[in-house]
């Protein structure tokens, strides 16, 4: 059973949430949740989620930035709050993953590349490490 104090709450529209830390969010709201298309902005200012929402969490199509000017950032589907479907990571360093996620994780076919030794890897991926059935499998090339 739901406690009357959020079965009740009917908040429907655009909304503005600021949190005691500093986190704003701005966007879409439905029974007090963020709930449709948004933007929050975390308590570091640094970070910033533009996108879907669903009951509170990230969910659809969005981009996570995790510096000022979004050079570190990933951009593709979310589930429940986390990285799931297609979607490109840029990491700090520059290195980069494109592919599928599952539940925040690499899994399944996806394309990573390391930007200092310009090497790439394309295949399949399981539980975040790059996957191979047989010792053939795992190729390496130079990016180009």
């Amino acid at each position: 059973m739901i406690p009357c104090a959020v079965r009740c709450y009917s908040t429907l529209g655009m909304g503005t949430y600021t949190w005691p830390d500093g986190g704003v969010y701005i966007g879409q709201v439905s029974r007090g949740l963020r709930h449709g298309q948004g933007v929050q902005t975390f308590a570091d200012s640094a970070t910033v989620y533009d996108g879907e929402w669903k009951n509170g969490m990230r969910h659809g199509v969005g981009r996570l930035s995790f510096d000022a000017v979004g050079r570190a950032h990933y951009a593709g589907g979310w589930a429940h709050d986390k990285k799931s479907g297609a979607g490109r990571m840029v990491y700090a360093t520059g290195n980069w993953y494109d592919g599928h996620w599952v539940a925040d994780v690499k899994n399944g076919h996806g394309r990573m590349g390391w930007i200092t030794s310009g090497e790439s890897y394309e295949g399949q991926w399981v539980d975040g490490r790059a996957g191979r059935s047989s010792p053939f499998e795992l190729s390496v090339s130079c990016l180009t």
